[in-house]
């Protein structure tokens, strides 16, 4: 009688994939695409294959002249597109009117605009605040905006960087 144990031709069969580790991989999978679409206006704006023709970088400065520990800055990028409302908090919107390769024309009312020669300089509180300003930001260039305050206030300060 031969021997069956000493040559077997059979081919080894492989385990299914535990049932736990297929939903566990499906919700990874899920939760992954959804982050992604979620962020996709961000990812496409960022990589700059969206259809506006610009960005901003935004430099918000709250001060204080009531302590000598002021509140920090925070740095924020807008995608920039014509007809839009850029929020830029306690009830100022920067206003776009037309978006080109080499600049922006621009609307704000309220805040004292500061740009060219005048950045980093004190207001006059009797000429220029509360004023509607429409202006035009070149590419590269710099503005601020200052809320019309004596004892605090913000500083915004906008850049056209892209």
């Amino acid at each position: 009688m031969p021997n069956m144990k000493s040559s077997s031709n059979k081919a080894k069969v492989k385990k299914p994939m535990p049932i736990y580790l297929i939903i566990l991989l499906s919700i990874v999978c899920v939760i992954a695409i959804y982050l992604l679409v979620a962020n996709m206006t961000q990812i496409v704006e960022t990589l700059g294959w969206s259809n506006h023709s610009g960005m901003l970088k935004i430099v918000k400065s709250p001060w204080t002249g009531w302590n000598f520990k002021q509140p920090k800055d925070t740095v924020e990028y807008v995608a920039v597109e014509e007809g839009q409302a850029i929020s830029l908090g306690e009830s100022y919107d920067l206003n776009v009117d037309e978006v080109t390769d080499e600049s922006l024309d621009l609307y704000i009312l309220g805040l004292f605009l500061r740009q060219g020669g005048g950045l980093n300089q004190g207001i006059d509180l009797d000429d220029g605040c509360f004023l509607a300003n429409d202006f035009t930001l070149a590419r590269g260039e710099t503005i601020e905006l200052t809320t019309c305050t004596m004892d605090s206030g913000t500083t915004w300060i906008v850049t056209y960087i892209k």
